[in-house]
């Protein structure tokens, strides 16, 4: 059976990444790993305990939508780096699609990329930020493509994947003319 891998973080964002990989693993008819990465672990007494507490509630949530909503789940925690931890499993478990939430953290964003972006980055397998709560399966998917082959990959996978099921796909490419730039001795860079 293929599998979706679901980022988590116990933020405000699982619940979009959660409902979205829920609707597309049941019109898909695929299972999913829920993973949760602790970074910075620690030891002691109560890191060892803020561990298991997390441990139980992911165990907790995978049951839950084991039962309540018709999707095998299980779930995985790893240690280190979220992005790297999140693309091994993905290969691992040889994953058709990860599914992360978005944060959104304000100027920090605009110098560091967020985890989402960085798993999206490191990863050959289609990832999807759930940016709102979704209601039911995609209608229409629109693809930005590089007219390359990975985006050639990519639109061949979504049209022929149920992940896509009876959604529209729309393909966008958008050029920008090359414009040459002047070589260092052709422009007057001093100031009048």
């Amino acid at each position: 059976m293929s599998t979706f891998i679901v980022a988590l973080d116990f933020s405000v964002s699982d619940d979009r990444a959660i409902r979205r990989a829920v609707i597309q693993a049941r019109s898909a008819d695929v299972g999913l790993v829920l993973i949760h990465v602790e970074t910075d672990p620690q030891s002691g007494q109560l890191y060892a305990e803020l561990a298991a507490e997390r441990s139980t509630k992911l165990e907790d949530l995978a049951k839950s939508i084991s039962s309540h909503d018709g999707v095998d789940c299980e779930s995985v925690i790893g240690t280190g780096d979220v992005a790297d931890q999140v693309v091994l499993l993905a290969e691992r478990r040889s994953a058709s699609l990860i599914v992360v939430g978005r944060h959104e953290r304000g100027l920090r964003d605009l110098v560091v990329s967020t985890v989402s972006e960085q798993i999206a980055r490191r990863t050959t397998v289609p990832t999807l930020i759930a940016n709102s709560l979704p209601v039911a399966p995609y209608a229409h998917i629109l693809l930005g493509t590089r007219l390359d082959e990975p985006s050639a990959a990519l639109a061949r996978w979504l049209a022929g994947n149920p992940f896509g099921g009876s959604a529209e796909l729309s393909m966008l490419f958008v050029h920008e003319p090359y414009t040459p730039l002047p070589l260092s001795g052709d422009v007057d860079i001093s100031p009048e």
